[in-house]
Parts: structure tokens; sequence; C-alpha cells
């Protein structure tokens, strides 16, 4: 299936993987202490399959996208307080946006995010939830000159800039890497031509410079997907093409620390051909730190990944408890050794799961299946 198209490769996933849900298994070697703090039931009122990353507020609420109707798209804008109670903020018309399947972003007391689809052109919109609930579409996407399906989190400058890709669309209909200025301006920085990468994954991420970091699914050498700089002169620069052996199709978005390192995983490649997770210096030197063996362990990791303390986190689409094979939180040093800090289990959530959100020793994500009615979860890991 064309990684270009990850919406209907969801839909499909979490339709397979809903026959499976009620199937109970023991967790493998947890490390953490799993809390299953929100179990979707669908519709408008509530939401289905979210697969973004959660964004949380100081009061301890958390805020997140889900993609409704898998089957039709729309979707709506949750809040989840610190006393569990869970609130629809917006549910998508079409006209507004629908299908969002990225994390949204705070400035001000302002949320902003992005839909993979509808709006006026049916290629997504860019939009901005105020505190008050009132909503509003900043920007309408275009196919061939600005892109379409934007799927992943934005980031933030200084200056209240906002920064993001669209997976496809763009003049090569290749994706883009684009800019929505603090002044209402919608800029394109970057449009893909293949030889640079198609697809870029779930977002960019910056360095102290004004640099901007991300990664392709595909293109590249190997045709296997890139690690790209985009420079604030527009000029961009293949760190590292993907061989296969080494890894493929990243489609989770990067991090980096504060050294300017960038760390990522890949879906697929590796000696197992179900994922690695690597690292890439300012200079472009490439290392693999550890490659997934897709049994309980893990395997084939579709998130972005986090940074932080020194380790890399994440989830896996596969492996785990051997009666689900939900999926696993893992964790991963810079030596390349691993745990399993949670794996699914049906039960309490499973399947394809977007970036985690640490605050202190806790991480907080979403899986897009499994749970009580079969529809997803928002969860809560605190690390042991």
């Amino acid at each position: 299936m064309r990684r270009g198209q990850p919406l209907l490769r969801c839909v499909l996933l979490s339709a397979a993987l809903a026959a499976v849900a009620s199937t109970p298994a023991a967790s493998a070697a947890a490390r953490g202490t799993y809390t299953d703090l929100h179990d979707f039931a669908g519709g408008v009122s509530d939401g289905v399959a979210p697969q973004a990353s959660v964004t949380l507020d100081d009061l301890g609420n958390i805020y997140g996208t889900a993609a409704s109707d898998a089957a039709g798209g729309l979707g709506v804008v949750f809040k989840l307080a610190s006393d569990g109670t869970q609130t629809v903020l917006h549910s998508f018309s079409g006209s507004d946006g629908s299908a969002p399947l990225g994390g949204m972003v705070f400035m001000g007391t302002a949320l902003y995010g992005t839909t993979s689809l509808g709006g006026a052109n049916g290629d997504g919109v860019l939009f901005k939830l105020s505190e008050n609930g009132n909503y509003e579409v900043l920007h309408n996407f275009s196919n061939n000159t600005d892109g379409r399906f934007a799927e992943g989190t934005l980031i933030r400058d200084k200056l209240g800039n906002l920064y993001g890709t669209a997976s496809a669309g763009g003049t090569y209909d290749y994706g883009t890497v684009f800019k929505y200025g603090f002044d209402g301006t919608f800029t394109v920085l970057h449009a893909f031509h293949d030889v640079d990468g198609r697809y870029p994954s779930r977002g960019v991420v910056p360095d102290k410079d004004g640099n901007l970091y991300g990664a392709t699914r595909e293109g590249g050498d190997h045709d296997a997907g890139t690690v790209f700089k985009l420079a604030p002169n527009g000029q961009v620069t293949t760190l590292h093409s993907f061989s296969g052996w080494d890894g493929a199709y990243p489609y989770g978005r990067l991090d980096i620390d504060t050294d300017g390192n960038l760390y990522g995983a890949t879906t697929n490649g590796g000696p197992n051909n179900v994922g690695t997770v690597f690292k890439v210096a300012p200079d472009g030197t490439f290392a693999t730190l550890y490659t997934f063996t897709g049994d309980r362990h893990g395997g084939e990791p579709e998130s972005d990944v986090l940074f932080a303390g020194g380790k890399v986190y994440g989830t896996t689409l596969v492996g785990g408890a051997q009666s689900c094979w939900c999926g696993v939180v893992y964790e991963i040093t810079p030596a390349g050794k691993a745990k399993v800090l949670h794996a699914f289990t049906g039960t309490d959530g499973g399947g394809f799961s977007a970036g985690l959100v640490r605050r202190s020793h806790v991480f907080y994500g979403t899986t897009i299946a499994f749970g009580a009615h079969s529809k997803g979860v928002v969860f809560r890991l605190t690390k042991r």
C-alpha cells in the first residue's frame, strides 16, 4: 500500500484490529504503570480513531483530535479534563475541514491544527480554535499549489509563526513544507520533487539556528525515504537516504537534542524488515540505534519519536503481548539497549499509536484502535 495515503491504511487497520479487540492478553515485561484514561465510543459526541499526539495545558487537561467516522472522515477536537470528563470542543462538518490526523499546538490560549481533508478545496485546512470555542479556518489547502493531506503536528517559533508539512500535493504532488506567518501569510517553503524525497512525514523540528528537519517516507537514492534539512534560505540538503538495510519508510516525526542530533524511526527495513530507530548527527553521520524484531519487543514503529532524558521513546504498530500483537511503548538508550515500557493487550488500546507527550516522568498518548469500544483510547504511562 502506498505510504503517501496513510488515512486509508489506518482505516483498514482499524477495521482489522477491531475484530480481536476483545481478546485479553498478558503484558510483556512492562516497565511502567499504564492507565486507560478514555475509551472512544464513536460519533460526533465523542469521536473514534485518534491518530495524533495530544497536547497538554498547565492545569493537566488533555487536548487532541479524533478522525470520528473512520469510513467517512469528519472528526472532532476533544478535551479530556484532569477529572476524566471528556468534551467535544468542535465537530468538523466537511466545509470547515475533516479527518484531523495531526496534533495541535497552543499559541496563547488558542489551539492551532490542520485537517487532512475537507475545506473549500477538499484538500484540508489550517485552523484556529479559541478558548471561547470560536473556530476559524485560517487557510484552505489547494492540491497543486500548496499541498494537501496535512497530517503532522504544527510547531511554532518565538514570533508566532507556524510550520508544518503536507504529505502530498504541491508543485510536483510529492508534498510540501509550509509556514503560516503571524501576519496571516501562508508560504510554501519547499515542494518536494522526488530527488530530495517524496511524501514528508508528520511535521518538522527546528534547531536553534532556524533550520527545519524532517523525513520523507519515500524517494531518495534508494526510494526508501530520506532525512532532510531545510535552511532559512530555502536550501534543502539530504542528510541521509535510507537503503532498506538501515531502515525504510520513516513515517513519524523526528526529534532533536540540544546538540542538534536527530532521532527517528523507520516503519520497515533493517535486518528483520520491521523497522529501526536511528540517529543522524548535524554533519549527516548516520547510526542505527536499534533494530526491531517484530516479536514481544515490538515492530513497525509508525509514531513520532520523543527524545527525553537522553533516551528515545515511541510506540510500535505490532508486536508485544503474544495473544494480541497490538504494539508496545518502547524506550531506547543511546547504547541501543531497549525496554518495553508497556505492551498493549487490546482491552487497553493498541494498534497504530501517535507520538508520546511527556510531562516529568509521565507519558501521554493515543491508540487508533482497541479499548472498551474498539475505537481507540487516550492513555497515561508513568515510568517506573
